[in-house]
C-alpha cells in the first residue's frame, strides 16, 4: 500500500482514521488529535523513532478500520475506546524537539525529552547547573540526566548551555570545540587550557572558530600577541607583519612549544627544522596550527577523552 501524506494547519486539528492505512501524519502547530475510535490502546504498538517522529502499529492483520501503519509527526494527543483512553505524546515518551538546518538554540521545557538538533551547531539549553547534571556520550549522541531534567536523548548537538556555563560537545579535530582545545592545549603551559581558570578564553575562541575563522588564521593571530616573552623565559619581540622576529626569537617559540606539547625539549636538528620553518612560513600560524593538530598536539590535550566528555567553557 502506498503512503499517503497528511498535513495539519498551525491550529489544533483533529483526525479520524476508520480504515487501515500506511500514511505520514504531520500535525504542524496546535495541538492536534487522532481519533482511533473503538480500539483498544492494546491492539497498538507505540514506539519513539531516533528521528522523533512516533510509530503507530496495529497489532494484528485483521480489517475493520485500524490503521495498518502511520508515522506520526508534531502530533499531541491520542484518544482511544471511544475517547475513554487518552495518550498525551508529550509525556508518554517526554516531549520531542527538533531543530532545522540551521545554528539552532533548543531549550528544554520539560523532562525526559528527546532533541534533535540536525544540520548546524546547535545548542541545548537547560536550568540545571553543569554539577548537577550527569552528561554521556552514546552511540548516537549523548543523554543528559539531572534533577530537573530526567533523561534527555540528544542527538545532532554540539553545545550545551546550563546556568553557569556552557559544555561543547563538538571536538573532533576539524570542530569548533576540537579545535579550541588543540590550540590553546598548544600554546598554554602544560594543560593549562583546561583549567577552570581558562574557561572564559575557552569560550571567547570557540566563538571565534564559530565565525568562521581557520586554524590557521588563530593561530597567526596568538604568534602576533605579547605573550612569548612570559612563555618562552626570554626577550621576544611582538611579531607585527613589519617587524618580523629573529631566527632566535622564532627559535625560543619552535623549543617552548615542542617541549610543551611532546612532554620533552627537542633535539637540535627537529628545533632546527622547526625554527626554519616558523621562520619563513610565509603564512603566519601554518606551522603553529600544524603542531597543534598533530596527533602529538591531540595526545597532549585528551582530545580523545574530551570527545567522551565534552569541553567546559564560559
Amino acid at each position: 500500500m502506498a503512503t499517503q501524506t497528511i498535513t495539519g494547519t498551525a491550529g489544533n486539528d483533529s483526525y479520524r482514521l476508520v480504515s487501515g492505512v500506511t500514511a505520514i501524519l504531520n500535525g504542524l502547530g496546535g495541538t492536534d488529535s487522532l481519533d482511533l475510535g473503538t480500539s483498544l490502546r492494546s491492539a497498538y504498538s507505540i514506539t519513539l523513532a531516533t528521528d522523533g517522529s512516533v510509530q503507530l502499529d496495529s497489532l494484528t492483520t485483521a480489517s475493520g478500520g485500524t490503521p495498518a501503519h502511520l508515522t506520526l509527526v508534531n502530533m499531541e494527543i491520542l484518544t482511544f475506546n471511544s475517547g475513554r483512553d487518552t495518550v498525551d505524546l508529550l509525556t508518554y515518551f517526554g516531549k520531542s524537539i527538533l531543530g532545522t538546518n540551521a545554528n539552532d538554540i533548543l531549550q528544554s521545557t520539560s523532562v525526559n525529552e528527546t532533541i534533535d538538533g540536525g544540520a548546524g551547531t546547535d545548542t541545548a539549553v537547560f536550568n540545571a547547573k553543569r554539577a548537577a547534571s550527569n552528561v554521556s556520550k552514546t552511540s548516537t549522541g549523548w543523554t543528559l540526566t539531572s534533577p530537573a531534567d530526567g533523561t534527555d536523548t540528544l542527538t545532532n548537538i554540539e553545545r550545551l548551555k546550563f546556568s553557569d556555563g556552557g559544555r561543547a560537545l563538538d571536538l573532533g579535530t576539524t570542530q569548533s570545540g576540537g579545535q579550541t582545545a588543540l590550540l590553546l592545549g598548544a600554546v598554554l603551559p602544560g594543560k593549562l587550557a583546561l583549567d577552570t581558570s581558562k574557561q572564559a578564553l575557552m569560550g571567547a575562541v570557540i566563538d571565534l572558530f564559530d565565525q568562521g575563522f581557520t586554524l590557521n588564521i588563530l593561530a597567526g593571530a596568538l604568534l602576533r600577541l605579547d605573550i612569548w616573552s612570559i612563555l618562552t623565559g626570554q626577550s621576544v619581540t611582538t611579531s607585527a607583519p613589519y617587524t618580523p622576529r629573529t631566527l632566535a626569537e622564532d627559535t625560543a617559540i619552535a623549543n617552548y612549544l615542542l617541549t610543551n606539547v611532546n612532554g620533552a625539549a627537542p633535539d637540535a636538528t627537529t628545533l632546527k627544522t622547526a625554527a626554519d620553518a616558523l621562520h619563513n612560513e610565509t603564512s603566519q600560524g601554518a606551522w603553529l596550527a600544524q603542531l597543534a593538530a598533530s596527533t602529538a598536539g591531540q595526545t597532549h590535550i585528551g582530545l580523545a577523552g574530551l570527545a567522551n566528555t565534552g569541553l567546559d567553557y564560559i
